[in-house]
């Protein structure tokens, strides 16, 4: 007999339905902002925007082959001598390009960005008193949170927002004619 996964212990491990009947493994960045997590920081961002600046420097992440890093290298030849082609100018590409996203962040940030974002794991935090464990969480949800902002302005540049206008305590057109009420002074 078959043992099937109800739904809360699908749900516990990430896993949701799709309109079309299928199961997808949610990452931890989409748990995170199902979560509410995602809501904190700047306010000129959304968490759609944040999600959209994860998904980027995970996909400049994988693109520039990070991952198999560990496993071959470059550097050495072949067994039979012969050098290792180079690597192509899109994966060169993707490198420059998360080497510069991550270097905008700080040390925590980018611990933080490239642990949940590019490795897909959870940050795990000591639960040695409750009240400890909650404060280090709210740090965790502002750091992710400041780190994402930082790349947004990194990957899609600073928003513009319009400047407050500067208004005067004078009735409207108070300086409208000063010049000629200089003029009239100086007679």
């Amino acid at each position: 007999m078959v043992d099937y996964i109800n739904k809360q212990d699908c749900e516990c491990l990430g896993f949701i339905r799709l309109q079309d009947g299928t199961l997808y493994r949610q990452s931890v960045l989409e748990k995170y902002k199902s979560k509410g997590w995602l809501s904190f920081g700047d306010s000129r961002y959304s968490e759609d925007d944040r999600m959209k600046a994860g998904c980027r420097i995970a996909q400049d992440y994988y693109h520039g082959r990070f991952v198999a890093e560990g496993i071959i290298d470059y550097t050495k030849p072949r067994v039979d001598n012969s050098v290792r082609n180079e690597l192509s100018p899109a994966v060169l590409d993707a490198r420059t390009r998360f080497i510069k996203a991550i270097s905008c962040l700080d040390k925590k940030q980018s611990f933080v960005i490239r642990q949940i974002c590019c490795e897909n794991a959870p940050i795990k935090i000591p639960n040695i008193r409750k009240d400890q464990y909650i404060h280090d969480l709210e740090l965790l949800k502002e750091t992710v949170c400041r780190g994402l902002d930082c790349l947004i302005e990194h990957y899609w540049g600073k928003l513009k927002v319009p400047r407050p206008q500067i208004v005067g305590m004078a009735t409207v057109g108070f300086w409208d004619d000063i010049e000629n009420y200089y003029k009239e002074m100086r007679k």
